[in-house]
Order: C-alpha cells, then sequence, then structure tokens
C-alpha cells in the first residue's frame, strides 16, 4: 500500500471499508455521510452522519476506547464519493490521540483514481 499515488482501483485495504460505507448510506436514507475506520488491531468501526449534527461525530468519537490508533479512514458521502473528513471530527480525533502519523485516509479524484494519504498533515 503505497501513499500518495494513484491507484486505479480500491486498495485492498480499503476494500471493506469502502463497501460497508455504501451499505451504511443505503441503509440510512437520512445519512450524509458514512464514516468507517480501521484500528491499528483490525477493529472497524463505522457511523453516517448528518452535517451539522454534531452529536454523530461526538458520540463515536467519545465511544472508541483510549489507546486505540486509527490506522485508516474511508468517508464516503451519500453521493458515493470518497473524500476528507470534517475538519471538526479531525479535531475531535487528534484531541483524544486516537490517531497519529501513521493513519491514513483514502481519497477519490474523479479523473485520477484512488490516494491513500496522510490523514494528519
Amino acid at each position: 500500500m503505497e501513499s500518495g499515488k494513484y491507484m486505479d482501483k480500491i486498495p485492498f485495504d480499503y476494500v471493506n471499508m469502502v463497501e460497508l460505507a455504501n451499505k451504511l448510506l443505503e441503509c440510512n436514507a437520512s445519512s450524509e455521510q458514512a464514516i468507517v475506520v480501521r484500528s491499528t488491531t483490525g477493529e472497524i468501526l463505522s457511523f453516517t452522519n448528518i452535517i451539522g449534527d454534531h452529536f454523530c461525530e461526538d458520540s463515536f468519537v467519545e465511544k472508541i476506547s483510549a489507546g486505540t490508533v486509527i490506522s485508516g479512514i474511508v468517508c464516503m458521502w451519500r453521493d458515493g464519493t470518497v473524500d476528507v473528513t470534517s475538519k471538526r471530527f479531525q479535531d475531535l480525533t487528534v484531541a483524544k490521540g486516537i490517531v497519529d502519523e501513521s493513519s491514513t485516509i483514502l481519497l477519490q479524484s474523479p479523473k485520477s483514481g484512488y490516494m491513500i494519504c496522510k490523514y494528519l498533515r
């Protein structure tokens, strides 16, 4: 898995996370985005979100155990695009200490494909 390089297909380590995000949005018609994270131990956690409803982000981050470190993140929007999380979600994960320099996020470019990027910049 190479960071910072475009790929035609969803990287293998992210396939199940993208599939889960898609299913979450299919099952939750009122949600505008789904966020799926993978911890360094392989645990998959997820939630759906309505933009502007901070309770979803707060509740999700609060439930993640202290000492857990997120290794991968997928944020899928209602239209199926894979993009960055909200700045607020980023701030919450940093404040709780559940992301570090090795944490990555999958991003999608309509023209260029998929790219794994460092979550913290």
